[in-house]
């Protein structure tokens, strides 16, 4: 739960993106909790890499494409415009049970 993480020691940090470019800084100085493997970093209308950018250069492996053919897309957009739903279980059983 968001307050779990909330509650941990933060330590001073800066965000980078994947490339060895020194213009790739997206943060240069702010304060993040200890992050464990799985958890996210989530921003309101950020730019996203492509697929057609990466390469093997920095060792970091290719994200696994995901296909996904939702029925309703309407409904599971108005469904994560709350950032707490993002992620919710519910709405991610909604997208692949199909």
């Amino acid at each position: 739960p968001f307050s779990e993480v909330e509650k941990r020691q933060k330590y001073r940090s800066k965000i980078w993106g994947q490339t060895c470019c020194s213009e790739d800084i997206i943060l240069e100085e702010c304060l993040l909790p200890d992050m464990k493997e799985g958890e996210f970093i989530f921003w309101k209308n950020m730019g996203a890499y492509i697929r057609g950018t990466t390469s093997n250069f920095t060792l970091v492996p290719y994200p696994a494409n995901q296909y996904v053919f939702i029925e309703n897309p309407r409904y599971v957009l108005s469904s994560v415009m709350n950032r707490k739903a993002i992620f919710s279980k519910k709405i991610v059983k909604k997208i692949f049970q199909r």
